[in-house]
């Protein structure tokens, strides 16, 4: 790069610097000053249990499906109904009852008319165990309905924890980045005021100014990221504001307390706790139940039906009758119409058998990339955890060097910025092992809401 260009862009970025100088700062003072409320991660979750829609959704169709166990169960009791008809003609279009023994003159009773009311009580006895196989399939979808519901409540609380990492880091790095902006202004400070007693160059003052500009932008970036994760939050959870909100710190972690599960541990684990696990078996059940309902209907239905009539005749006047039928139904067109639909039902359990086989393909891959990451991770945070704990060690040497005049100021605030760079360091480190436990814990479907800090 030539002479002039740098001397160019050196002073293009003095001039943006002035015109941005006192921007990151007033708008990150006024967002940290607008947090409203002090939210747990438990406090998050249990707000976006209650607000997300998706939820109550869930709810209404696990309500359809009580309705509908209800309306299969109604079919074994007896059906109740009454009829009634009413009929009346002219003497021009005569039509006289088969008994009608000529003692009343038409004429007399023209038009005539009769009426009938009738109570009839049916009762099914055998259907060939329809009726059964559409319960057990109802309470099978109902079932598979509130499982469904369960994996959209554990995906929206890894949502939550999720979103709510990525707020507490990116608030940390927005307080970092707030820190390397004063370490340079007051480096700048230094600069001019050594420039003014000649002990530096034009050009060193002018990289100082650089340094500065180059962490306002980056001031800039985090505070965007920070306020991008506080809208993301307040959407899942419900809230109606965009206002921030104060969250628990991160905190230091003893990697001596936790350890991993084997993948065989872990995939007991999951084959016990995963509602997916449980949802595709309601769905295979409710399959071969499905198939037997449709079976039922190759076998004849027996039906007992009571009935009771009062009739009013002008001809044969009012009387009463009753009668007790047993029906037998034999289904012989119904048979052939079956054979279509036992195919469909055979090819669509089947086809849920081998849904299960892949979600538990699906799991043993989740198990082994979940574990594998948070092995890394866990590493990557140890080594972060000991840099960050030598170079606490060594700010605190040179704070006192600083404090007994054996260090510049300036070379003070330099060595202040690599500190700050290793603390960005460990807390992604920290974010990432995180992020990778509470993936590892919903691939295993573990009811632990609390996010480790």
């Amino acid at each position: 790069m030539s002479g002039k260009l740098r001397y160019t862009i050196i002073f293009l970025s003095i001039f943006l610097l002035f015109i941005f100088m006192l921007e990151p700062k007033a708008k990150a003072e006024n967002v940290l000053s607008t947090q409203t409320s002090n939210l747990s991660i438990e406090d998050c979750i249990e707000l976006a249990i209650t607000n997300n829609p998706s939820m109550a959704e869930k709810e209404l169709e696990v309500h359809i499906q009580e309705a509908n166990v209800g309306v299969a169960f109604s079919e074994f009791f007896p059906e109740l109904k009454v009829e009634s008809y009413y009929e009346t003609w002219d003497d021009e279009h005569p039509y006289l009852p088969f008994n009608y023994t000529g003692d009343v003159d038409i004429q007399d009773v023209s038009p005539y008319y009769t009426s009938k009311e009738s109570l009839v009580l049916s009762q099914p006895i055998y259907h060939g165990g329809e009726n059964f196989y559409r319960l057990k399939k109802a309470e099978a979808d109902l079932s598979s309905t509130v499982y469904d519901m369960k994996v959209r409540r554990l995906d929206l609380i890894y949502r939550v924890k999720r979103t709510y990492l990525d707020v507490l880091k990116s608030k940390k790095l927005l307080d970092i980045q707030m820190d390397n902006l004063y370490a340079l202004r007051r480096n700048l400070e230094i600069a001019e005021f050594e420039f003014e007693e000649g002990a530096i160059n034009k050009i060193d003052l002018l990289d100082a100014r650089k340094l500065l500009y180059e962490a306002m932008v980056e001031t800039i970036k985090a505070l965007d990221v920070y306020e991008y994760n506080i809208v993301k939050l307040n959407i899942i959870i419900g809230r109606k504001t965009n206002a921030p909100v104060i969250l628990e710190d991160i905190k230091e972690i003893d990697m001596s307390k936790y350890s991993l599960p084997s993948k065989e541990e872990a995939s007991i684990m999951a084959c016990l706790n995963r509602p997916e696990i449980f949802r595709v078996d309601s769905k295979i059940k409710s399959s071969q139940m499905n198939l037997k309902g449709i079976e039922a209907g190759y076998w004849p239905r027996l039906d007992l039906e009571g009935k009771y009539n009062f009739s009013q005749d002008e001809i044969k006047g009012d009387y009463e009758d009753w009668s007790v039928k047993f029906k037998v139904t034999l289904p012989v067109s119904e048979s052939i119409k079956n054979v279509s639909k036992v195919k469909k039902a055979k090819a669509e359990m089947l086809q849920t058998e081998i849904e299960k086989e892949k979600l538990k393909e699906v799991i043993d891959l989740e198990i082994q990339q979940s574990i594998s990451n948070l092995e890394e991770s866990s590493i990557k945070l140890q080594t972060a955890q000991e840099k960050l704990k030598e170079a606490k060690e060594k700010f605190e040497i040179l704070s006192f060097k600083k404090d007994q005049g054996l260090m510049s100021k300036r070379s003070f605030i330099l060595s202040e910025l690599d500190f700050n760079k290793i603390r960005e360091d460990y807390v992604k480190a920290l974010h990432r092992y995180c992020l990778d436990r509470i993936t590892f814990d919903r691939v295993i479907s573990s009811v632990k809401t609390s996010v480790i800090f």
